[in-house]
């Protein structure tokens, strides 16, 4: 984007008064000077041919088209999207795609808000562009200055400036294009860096009044949930969330995933049951929100969650937030100090010499509800609707871009930056284009060559995206059954392992349907079977092929050593209430067996899992209706705690969190649906690419929204703040860091957007998503291969 050069003020002051520009005159010059570039652009002739005639073009796959260039969407984030609208920032009427006015902007989800945005809609008109021009003349021919109130006269009721619109100049006349239509939502900085920013940081002050044991019980909970696919979800174990330190939008986004057990019961009621619902209200408008393949139904389901939200939101911020005495956090009130002192010292401040400037008590703090990106939500169906799912237009993808800049600085001397980062991207094409040279003439080239020691492992070889599972077929590591079972004789998961195993086996050779139990079969059935040598063979992983809702092959890692990735859910009968049963994975194994009725000796290998079962907790009801997750807990030891499973009838790997409320967090567990987008279609029974799986989906979203309203909390249920010493020597440990919050309009963050919505969690994790490759020696050196995982919890 272009910038005003330095000497501007000096060029006002030239111009026959002595004056300095005021902050309004700078601001008009900006947008003359962004609307001036883009004229250069959109205003030239031979664009404008082209954009009339259209242009043949001959595309990558040879066949010559004729190509009509048309502007569909502008992403970017709210500053520069009033730019493009040319309206006032943040004015009376600070949405770029209706006539919304600051004072209700709060009212999301009320039939006045839904026909406000109908009845109002931007469009560049007669109308608009003659009030520009009107206040355009009172500026450069009578000589006001912007901002004054004759040409505020004409501009002032659609929060207008006194700019004229380069693509309104060149495309609204003979093409009709209405520049306010391509200004789309942006899901990465209206929501994930907007209102849900908003909320966590409201949240994490509400914490603090209730002590220092809240907050570091809230980081704890959240240092023990693990990560869970590939780069799904990533691990919080090297962090204090509540800190918010170095966050970016993916960050965010992880920590709306799994944020609902963590915020269990640290709250008194009845704001935790408030509180919980909004969060699960929250997690859902942004699974349903970032679908990359909707349909009638699931818009349908967004707009009824659009209304849940704007209803809950309105709840929390008029009859929750006032019960807690929210104030900066310890760490932000030093480091906010720290700003002060510094700024004391400065020569030019009068105070310099005269020591550390101590400021009052923490600052209260509220949380507002007057700020666009609230407002911004209920566009985003229409939006949808008009021009596709969120992910085509994202601002993330622009954002992402960051990182090859940013590399370039740290492969480089930290010198002469511009010249160095401009060497480094024309070397980069230039061998990227050599490397394409090679490619044509048949050389491999453009790949390094690694050098692996094939001596202590056998990782699993690629296979095709069209089956559903790959285990390997290594003997390397491998357990006698029987030995296993005599020397654990009191371990409860070895009761009855040899007769269990046999039962499975029976039943996959008879081919009888998967009900989650083994069959019924006599010993002289089991003697019919035979397994060659006693032996298991172990293996460390498991890959899954599934198809994913927008009917893409995507694909999951077992691992039973590690306690995130161990867990596995399938299909439960119709007969059940509940729409999937869970288990964990305690081992993966491929057994060699013999069945003596088929009259044959030629023994077959069959794959099979070693699980426990996991069950609903009967004394809790959770889903859609109730707006909280389902909870399951491990199978009392006995009849059907543990057996085993066909790897074929996994549907997919699961994630689920401890219930941290409960303190035995191995005890219950809660599901996870909102890990992923294709997770949370699995539930909603929607997606394209789930019908062969036949899923049943729960009540409809409308039953959720017809619940009875919340019972305003009575004014003498006010929670006290904790004492500020108590926290302060606790915190204050770190005093140049501290929460990275949202001002009360809401907008500050789109203008650190640089610094927030950098690097997506670029660094490495150890243990993380990137080692998924395979390997069927990993986790069994100088260790019992059985006894990776304590399955006795």
């Amino acid at each position: 984007m272009a910038l005003l050069p330095e000497s501007i003020q000096d060029f006002i002051r030239s111009q026959g008064s002595s004056k300095s520009a005021s902050a309004e005159t700078l601001r008009h010059c900006k947008r003359e000077l962004f609307h001036a570039v883009w004229a250069q652009l959109v205003q030239d002739p031979d664009f404008l041919e082209v954009y009339r005639h259209g242009i043949v073009i001959e595309c990558a796959d040879g066949i010559t088209c004729h190509v009509y260039p048309r502007i569909f969407t502008y992403s970017t984030d709210y500053p520069e999207r009033v730019l493009v609208a040319t309206i006032r920032d943040l004015g009376h009427c600070p949405c770029p795609l209706c006539l919304v006015t600051i004072d209700q902007i709060a009212l999301l989800g009320q039939v006045a808000d839904e026909r406000t945005r109908l009845s109002t809609k931007r469009v560049d008109t007669a109308e608009r562009m003659s009030s520009v021009i009107s206040a355009r003349k009172i500026i450069y021919e009578k000589g006001y200055a912007p901002g004054n109130e004759h040409s505020d006269y004409f501009l002032k009721p659609e929060s207008l400036v006194a700019t004229e619109n380069a693509f309104s100049t060149a495309l609204c006349e003979e093409f009709g294009f209405n520049f306010f239509g391509i200004l789309v939502v942006d899901l990465m900085h209206k929501f994930e860096l907007g209102v849900w920013k908003a909320v966590l940081v409201h949240l994490i002050w509400m914490l603090y009044t209730l002590g220092k044991d809240a907050v570091n019980e809230f980081n704890h909970q959240f240092r023990t949930i693990g990560n869970f696919g590939r780069s799904t979800l990533r691990s919080f174990a090297y962090m204090n969330v509540t800190d918010l330190k170095n966050w970016a939008a993916r960050t965010y986004e992880d920590c709306l995933q799994c944020c609902i057990p963590c915020f269990e019961g640290l709250f008194p009621e009845p704001y935790n049951t408030y509180v919980l619902c909004m969060l699960y209200t929250l997690a859902l408008w942004h699974g349903l929100a970032k679908l990359r393949q909707h349909t009638d139904t699931t818009l349908n389901q967004l707009s009824t969650v659009t209304r849940m939200l704007g209803k809950e939101l309105q709840f929390f911020a008029s009859e929750v937030c006032p019960h807690f005495n929210t104030t900066e956090t310890p760490k932000e009130h030093s480091a906010r100090d720290q700003r002060e002192t510094a700024k004391a010292m400065k020569p030019n401040s009068g105070t310099r010499g005269k020591g550390k400037a101590k400021t009052a008590s923490p600052l209260p703090k509220t949380f507002s509800l007057c700020t666009v990106k609230i407002h911004l939500l209920g566009h985003y169906v229409p939006t949808i609707r008009w021009f596709g799912t969120t992910d085509s237009y994202s601002t993330q993808i622009g954002e992402l871009e960051h990182r090859v800049v940013k590399s370039y600085y740290r492969r480089g001397n930290k010198k002469d930056y511009v010249r160095l980062a401009t060497c480094m991207q024309r070397r980069s094409q230039q061998l990227y284009h050599i490397t394409n040279t090679v490619h044509q003439l048949g050389v491999k080239a453009g790949h390094k060559s690694h050098s692996v020691n094939r001596s202590k492992s056998t990782p699993l070889p690629p296979f095709s995206p069209e089956h559903h599972h790959q285990i390997a077929n290594s003997k390397k590591n491998w357990v006698h059954i029987r030995d296993l079972v005599s020397t654990n004789p009191s371990e409860p998961a070895f009761q009855n392992l040899i007769p269990a195993l046999k039962d499975h086996i029976l039943g996959r050779l008879i081919k009888r349907p998967f009900d989650g139990g083994e069959g019924d079969f006599s010993d002289e059935d089991r003697n019919h079977v035979v397994i060659v040598n006693n032996l298991l063979y172990q293996h460390s992983k498991m890959r899954i092929n599934y198809t994913t809702y927008n009917i893409q092959r995507d694909q999951d890692i077992i691992n039973p050593s590690i306690p995130s990735r161990s867990f596995v859910m399938v299909k439960a009968p119709e007969t059940e209430k509940t729409c999937f049963w869970y288990a964990q994975v305690l081992g993966i194994y491929h057994v060699q067996v013999i069945h003596q009725p088929l009259g044959t000796r030629s023994p077959q290998t069959l794959e099979v899992l070693w699980i426990r079962w996991l069950g609903e907790d009967l004394e809790y009801s959770g889903g859609l209706a109730s707006r909280q997750l389902e909870r399951v807990g491990y199978v009392p030891e006995g009849d059907g705690a543990f057996g085993f499973l066909d790897p074929a009838v996994v549907i997919r790997g699961a994630h689920l969190i401890p219930s941290f409320f409960f303190e035995k967090t191995t005890d219950l567990l809660q599901e996870s649906r909102f890990v992923d987008r294709d997770m949370l279609s699995c539930f909603l029974g929607t997606g394209a690419g789930h019908v062969a799986l036949g899923l049943r989906s729960e009540p409809d979203i409308a039953v959720a929204d017809t619940t009875a309203e919340p019972v305003p909390i009575p004014n003498d249920a006010a929670v006290a703040g904790p004492d500020e010493a108590d926290l302060g020597n606790e915190y204050n440990s770190e005093e140049g860091s501290s929460v990275s919050s949202d001002s009360e309009d809401g907008e500050d963050e789109d203008r650190q957007e640089g610094a927030e919505a950098e690097a997506f969690f670029a660094a490495d994790i150890p243990n993380g998503d990137d080692a998924w490759e395979d390997d069927d020696n990993a986790g069994f050196e100088d260790e019992d291969p059985i006894f990776d995982y304590d399955y006795s919890n």
